[in-house]
Protein backbone atom coordinates (compact mmCIF):
# COMPACT_ATOMS: atom_id res chain seq x y z
CA UNK A 1 0.00 0.00 0.00
CA UNK A 2 1.26 3.47 -0.90
CA UNK A 3 1.97 5.18 2.43
CA UNK A 4 0.61 8.45 1.06
CA UNK A 5 -2.74 6.78 0.25
CA UNK A 6 -3.58 6.52 3.95
CA UNK A 7 -6.24 8.94 5.13
CA UNK A 8 -8.73 9.36 7.99
CA UNK A 9 -11.93 11.38 8.36
CA UNK A 10 -14.36 11.89 11.24
CA UNK A 11 -17.67 10.19 10.50
CA UNK A 12 -16.19 7.28 8.57
CA UNK A 13 -17.37 3.81 9.52
CA UNK A 14 -14.85 1.50 11.22
CA UNK A 15 -15.47 -0.94 8.38
CA UNK A 16 -14.06 1.65 5.97
CA UNK A 17 -10.77 1.66 7.90
CA UNK A 18 -10.64 -2.13 7.95
CA UNK A 19 -11.54 -2.28 4.27
CA UNK A 20 -8.67 0.03 3.34
CA UNK A 21 -6.00 -1.05 5.82
CA UNK A 22 -6.93 -4.62 6.75
CA UNK A 23 -4.68 -6.17 9.36
CA UNK A 24 -2.94 -2.85 9.96
CA UNK A 25 -5.97 -1.91 12.07
CA UNK A 26 -5.92 -3.07 15.70
CA UNK A 27 -9.42 -3.37 17.19
CA UNK A 28 -10.12 -3.00 20.92
CA UNK A 29 -13.71 -3.91 21.79
CA UNK A 30 -13.16 -4.54 25.51
CA UNK A 31 -14.82 -1.33 26.71
CA UNK A 32 -18.60 -1.49 27.07
CA UNK A 33 -20.27 0.75 24.52
CA UNK A 34 -17.04 1.96 22.88
CA UNK A 35 -14.73 0.40 20.33
CA UNK A 36 -11.27 1.67 19.42
CA UNK A 37 -9.59 1.24 16.04
CA UNK A 38 -5.84 1.94 15.84
CA UNK A 39 -3.14 2.37 13.23
CA UNK A 40 0.44 2.41 14.53
CA UNK A 41 3.94 3.02 13.21
CA UNK A 42 7.37 2.79 14.82
CA UNK A 43 9.39 5.92 15.51
CA UNK A 44 12.20 4.83 13.17
CA UNK A 45 9.76 4.47 10.28
CA UNK A 46 6.84 6.88 10.85
CA UNK A 47 3.78 6.93 8.66
CA UNK A 48 2.30 9.50 6.33
CA UNK A 49 -1.37 10.28 6.80
CA UNK A 50 -3.88 12.69 5.31
CA UNK A 51 -6.59 14.23 7.51
CA UNK A 52 -9.68 14.74 5.37
CA UNK A 53 -12.74 16.84 6.07
CA UNK A 54 -14.89 17.09 2.97
CA UNK A 55 -12.66 18.63 0.29
CA UNK A 56 -10.14 19.81 2.92
CA UNK A 57 -6.90 17.85 3.37
CA UNK A 58 -3.96 18.12 5.78
CA UNK A 59 -0.86 16.05 5.02
CA UNK A 60 1.09 14.73 8.03
CA UNK A 61 4.51 13.19 7.44
CA UNK A 62 5.84 11.94 10.81
CA UNK A 63 2.85 9.99 12.16
CA UNK A 64 3.25 7.52 15.01
CA UNK A 65 -0.37 6.48 15.45
CA UNK A 66 -4.06 7.17 14.85
CA UNK A 67 -6.96 5.91 16.96
CA UNK A 68 -10.63 6.22 16.08
CA UNK A 69 -13.46 5.89 18.62
CA UNK A 70 -16.81 4.31 17.76
CA UNK A 71 -19.76 4.77 20.12
CA UNK A 72 -22.25 1.89 19.93
CA UNK A 73 -25.02 4.27 21.05
CA UNK A 74 -24.62 6.39 17.90
CA UNK A 75 -23.71 3.86 15.19
CA UNK A 76 -24.85 6.09 12.36
CA UNK A 77 -22.17 8.65 13.21
CA UNK A 78 -19.24 6.35 12.50
CA UNK A 79 -15.94 7.30 14.14
CA UNK A 80 -16.88 10.34 16.23
CA UNK A 81 -13.33 10.97 17.47
CA UNK A 82 -9.88 10.39 15.95
CA UNK A 83 -6.63 11.09 17.83
CA UNK A 84 -3.43 11.27 15.78
CA UNK A 85 0.03 11.22 17.34
CA UNK A 86 2.85 12.77 15.35
CA UNK A 87 6.34 14.19 15.70
CA UNK A 88 7.80 17.48 14.53
CA UNK A 89 10.89 15.86 13.03
CA UNK A 90 12.19 12.39 12.26
CA UNK A 91 14.93 12.67 14.87
CA UNK A 92 14.48 11.95 18.57
CA UNK A 93 15.35 15.54 19.48
CA UNK A 94 14.84 18.94 17.92
CA UNK A 95 16.01 22.46 18.83
CA UNK A 96 13.29 24.28 20.75
CA UNK A 97 13.26 27.20 18.33
CA UNK A 98 12.97 24.84 15.37
CA UNK A 99 10.15 23.00 17.17
CA UNK A 100 8.36 26.32 17.64
CA UNK A 101 8.65 27.11 13.94
CA UNK A 102 7.69 23.60 12.80
CA UNK A 103 4.66 23.58 15.09
CA UNK A 104 3.41 26.89 13.75
CA UNK A 105 4.06 25.71 10.20
CA UNK A 106 1.64 22.88 11.00
CA UNK A 107 -0.91 25.36 12.34
CA UNK A 108 -0.50 27.40 9.14
CA UNK A 109 -1.09 24.27 7.07
CA UNK A 110 -4.30 23.67 9.03
CA UNK A 111 -5.46 27.25 8.42
CA UNK A 112 -4.68 26.95 4.73
CA UNK A 113 -6.86 23.83 4.62
CA UNK A 114 -9.83 25.98 5.68
CA UNK A 115 -9.99 25.41 9.43
CA UNK A 116 -10.96 28.45 11.55
CA UNK A 117 -10.07 29.17 15.17
CA UNK A 118 -12.67 27.85 17.62
CA UNK A 119 -12.83 29.17 21.18
CA UNK A 120 -14.93 27.25 23.71
CA UNK A 121 -18.15 29.32 23.97
CA UNK A 122 -17.67 29.81 27.73
CA UNK A 123 -14.12 31.15 27.34
CA UNK A 124 -13.09 34.77 26.71
CA UNK A 125 -12.36 36.04 23.22
CA UNK A 126 -8.69 37.00 23.29
CA UNK A 127 -6.50 37.27 20.22
CA UNK A 128 -2.80 37.46 19.45
CA UNK A 129 -0.42 38.02 22.33
CA UNK A 130 -3.36 38.54 24.71
CA UNK A 131 -4.40 34.89 24.33
CA UNK A 132 -0.92 33.73 25.35
CA UNK A 133 -0.74 36.19 28.22
CA UNK A 134 -4.02 34.82 29.60
CA UNK A 135 -3.20 31.16 29.08
CA UNK A 136 0.17 31.42 30.79
CA UNK A 137 -1.14 33.55 33.68
CA UNK A 138 -4.06 31.20 34.35
CA UNK A 139 -2.19 28.00 33.39
CA UNK A 140 -5.35 27.16 31.45
CA UNK A 141 -4.29 24.48 28.99
CA UNK A 142 -7.91 24.07 27.83
CA UNK A 143 -7.89 27.59 26.38
CA UNK A 144 -7.66 27.84 22.60
CA UNK A 145 -4.62 29.92 21.71
CA UNK A 146 -4.50 32.16 18.63
CA UNK A 147 -2.77 30.31 15.81
CA UNK A 148 -2.14 33.54 13.88
CA UNK A 149 0.33 34.80 16.53
CA UNK A 150 3.85 33.34 16.50
CA UNK A 151 5.17 33.81 20.05
CA UNK A 152 8.84 34.54 20.71
CA UNK A 153 10.93 31.65 21.98
CA UNK A 154 10.72 32.89 25.59
CA UNK A 155 6.93 32.76 25.52
CA UNK A 156 6.95 29.38 23.76
CA UNK A 157 9.09 27.93 26.55
CA UNK A 158 6.61 29.16 29.18
CA UNK A 159 3.68 27.24 27.68
CA UNK A 160 2.54 24.23 29.67
CA UNK A 161 2.31 20.73 28.28
CA UNK A 162 -1.02 20.10 26.55
CA UNK A 163 -1.39 23.74 25.55
CA UNK A 164 -3.79 23.72 22.64
CA UNK A 165 -5.13 25.41 19.56
CA UNK A 166 -8.68 24.54 18.45
CA UNK A 167 -10.27 24.81 15.01
CA UNK A 168 -13.65 24.21 13.37
CA UNK A 169 -14.62 23.12 9.86
CA UNK A 170 -17.58 21.23 8.36
CA UNK A 171 -19.13 20.19 11.69
CA UNK A 172 -15.85 18.97 13.17
CA UNK A 173 -13.56 20.38 15.87
CA UNK A 174 -9.80 19.88 15.65
CA UNK A 175 -7.58 20.31 18.72
CA UNK A 176 -3.80 20.52 18.29
CA UNK A 177 -1.64 20.01 21.38
CA UNK A 178 1.98 19.32 22.17
CA UNK A 179 3.98 17.76 24.98
CA UNK A 180 7.72 17.94 25.55
CA UNK A 181 10.33 16.18 27.66
CA UNK A 182 10.52 18.17 30.90
CA UNK A 183 14.12 17.02 31.41
CA UNK A 184 15.11 18.80 28.18
CA UNK A 185 13.80 22.30 28.78
CA UNK A 186 16.94 24.42 28.34
CA UNK A 187 16.13 26.66 25.40
CA UNK A 188 19.69 26.53 24.04
CA UNK A 189 19.78 22.70 24.03
CA UNK A 190 17.69 20.21 21.99
CA UNK A 191 14.26 19.19 23.26
CA UNK A 192 11.90 16.31 22.48
CA UNK A 193 8.31 16.87 21.35
CA UNK A 194 5.12 14.92 20.63
CA UNK A 195 2.08 16.47 18.95
CA UNK A 196 -1.55 15.31 19.12
CA UNK A 197 -4.32 16.19 16.68
CA UNK A 198 -7.74 15.30 18.05
CA UNK A 199 -10.70 15.42 15.70
CA UNK A 200 -14.23 15.30 17.09
CA UNK A 201 -17.59 15.55 15.41
CA UNK A 202 -19.69 18.57 16.33
CA UNK A 203 -22.26 16.19 17.79
CA UNK A 204 -19.67 14.57 20.06
CA UNK A 205 -18.40 17.97 21.24
CA UNK A 206 -21.92 19.04 22.14
CA UNK A 207 -22.76 15.72 23.81
CA UNK A 208 -19.67 16.00 25.98
CA UNK A 209 -21.39 18.80 27.90
CA UNK A 210 -23.68 16.22 29.50
CA UNK A 211 -23.48 13.03 31.53
CA UNK A 212 -25.78 10.06 32.14
CA UNK A 213 -29.40 10.44 31.12
CA UNK A 214 -28.87 14.07 30.12
CA UNK A 215 -26.34 12.94 27.51
CA UNK A 216 -29.13 11.04 25.74
CA UNK A 217 -31.14 14.27 25.56
CA UNK A 218 -28.24 16.41 24.34
CA UNK A 219 -29.97 17.70 21.21
CA UNK A 220 -32.76 19.20 23.30
CA UNK A 221 -30.52 20.43 26.11
CA UNK A 222 -27.58 21.84 24.19
CA UNK A 223 -29.13 25.17 23.05
CA UNK A 224 -29.77 26.08 26.69
CA UNK A 225 -26.26 25.00 27.67
CA UNK A 226 -24.81 27.14 24.88
CA UNK A 227 -26.62 30.21 26.20
CA UNK A 228 -25.16 29.56 29.65
CA UNK A 229 -21.71 29.23 28.09
CA UNK A 230 -22.06 32.57 26.32
CA UNK A 231 -23.23 34.21 29.54
CA UNK A 232 -20.14 32.83 31.28
CA UNK A 233 -17.99 34.20 28.44
CA UNK A 234 -19.44 37.69 28.93
CA UNK A 235 -18.82 37.44 32.67
CA UNK A 236 -15.20 36.38 32.18
CA UNK A 237 -14.55 39.06 29.58
CA UNK A 238 -15.82 41.79 31.89
CA UNK A 239 -13.45 40.63 34.63
CA UNK A 240 -10.50 40.46 32.25
CA UNK A 241 -11.18 43.91 30.81
CA UNK A 242 -11.03 45.27 34.36
CA UNK A 243 -7.58 43.66 34.63
CA UNK A 244 -6.35 45.34 31.46
CA UNK A 245 -7.00 42.65 28.85
CA UNK A 246 -8.25 43.64 25.41
CA UNK A 247 -11.22 41.49 24.39
CA UNK A 248 -11.65 40.70 20.69
CA UNK A 249 -15.31 41.63 20.35
CA UNK A 250 -15.20 40.92 16.60
CA UNK A 251 -14.52 37.22 17.10
CA UNK A 252 -17.43 34.89 16.36
CA UNK A 253 -17.31 31.14 16.77
CA UNK A 254 -17.32 29.51 13.31
CA UNK A 255 -20.10 27.14 14.39
CA UNK A 256 -22.51 29.97 15.21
Amino acid sequence: MDRRSLFVEVGESPDAWIGRYGKQVDVNAKNHGLKFYSLDWIAKNPGQLTVRNGSSEIQLDVVLGAMGTFDDEYPGEGLSKIVITTGLSRGETIAHDEARQQFFALLKKIQNAGWKRWIYPGDPRLSGEESFRYQIAEDDTFYSLDQSYLPPLGTWMKLSDRSQWKFFLNDAVLSVRFSRDQDRMKSDLPGAYIVWLELESKNEVQRSEFQGEERRKWKTLYPGARQKQLAERAKQEKKLQARGYKVDANYKNPDE
